[in-house]
């Protein structure tokens, strides 16, 4: 594995990490969850290496390597935090040029996979394919203003800094509550090693400053503008992957919802869904069917069957 640094747009400094495959058919850039990090997909980077995916996974600002002290980690930044870690994105891409001529995909997980969202409107027309897994449905406009509500409140009263147990415990801790398990962080994974894996890297610890809070409302009313998949390329193969039992994703109907939404606008987007998995399905029970599925999706040898408009 390569890690070395480099410079986005407004000179930050982006940690990669790159795992070459002997026989390389594509690339792949990786962009991990919020309340996460790069190095849980060094075991995904290594397996993709084998089916010759040459991987690029990155820490994106507030996480890891990317942080100077500890007053940056979950922070993307006091202004536009949002539009850099997308502009981060493409950065990478372009780098990715400069290192293989392969076809490009990206992979986002997570709060990843809104921020390749809007990479999609963005630089779409750059990659060949991109892979969203654990995608946040729509969020209606009432539960929005009550979300924007309490932060713009937060950060009124005590600063972009502020780190609020309450809130992290009300937006994150409480999609533990329908499973019987009660490590803390059953939401991630229906494997309880892959659980406790989790709960003990320290590198996933930590409350998210207020202002990372601002940059997600920010970039769920980006990405669910229709205006802004209008610029999502129509040919663009896009594959949604949500495991049945997510509960960050929500029901299966409302991913079903989602990808109609862009289909709907004539986007060219998929679904699989994975049976009794959670929100990580590449570190739970139904990872080898999941990284099958990635590597059909890259190959082209599934077509999978669209949502319905």
């Amino acid at each position: 594995m390569k890690n070395l640094f480099i410079d986005a747009n407004d000179g930050h400094k982006i940690p990669i990490y790159i795992k070459e495959a002997p026989n390389e058919k594509a690339i792949l850039q990786l962009v991990h969850d919020s309340i996460d990090n790069s190095s849980r997909y060094f075991d995904i980077q290594e397996e993709l290496a084998s089916h010759g995916i040459t991987t690029v996974n990155s820490d994106t600002r507030g996480h890891n390597k990317s942080v100077n002290n500890p007053d940056e980690l979950l922070y993307f930044g006091e202004h536009n935090g949002w539009n850099n870690c997308t502009d981060d994105i493409h950065v990478i891409n372009e780098y990715m040029k400069t290192i293989s001529d392969k076809p490009r995909f990206v992979l986002g997980m997570g709060i990843g996979s809104m921020l390749v969202r809007t990479f999609l409107f963005k630089y779409g027309e750059d990659i060949d394919g991109a892979i969203l897994i654990g995608s946040l449905p729509y969020v209606g406009n009432l539960k929005m203003q009550y979300l924007e509500k309490i932060v713009n409140f937060n950060l009124g009263k005590y600063g972009s800094h502020y780190r609020s147990e309450k809130l992290y415990n009300r937006v994150l801790k409480h999609l533990n509550k329908r499973f019987k398990d009660t490590s803390g962080y059953s939401y991630i994974s229906s494997d309880l090693q892959e659980q406790d894996n989790f709960r003990k890297n320290p590198l996933n610890l930590g409350v998210p400053t207020i202002s990372l809070y601002r940059d997600i409302l920010n970039g769920v009313r980006l990405i669910q503008n229709d205006t802004s998949v209008h610029y999502v390329p129509d040919e663009l193969r896009i594959l949604f992957m949500a495991g049945s039992d997510d509960a960050f994703c929500g029901s299966i109907s409302k991913q079903k919802s989602l990808v109609s939404f862009y289909a709907s606008k004539g986007k060219n987007a998929s679904l699989a869904i994975f049976d009794k998995a959670r929100h990580d399905i590449l570190h739970d029970y139904s990872r080898q069917e999941a990284i099958k599925t990635i590597l059909e999706f890259i190959e082209g040898t599934n077509a999978f069957c669209p949502i319905d408009k």
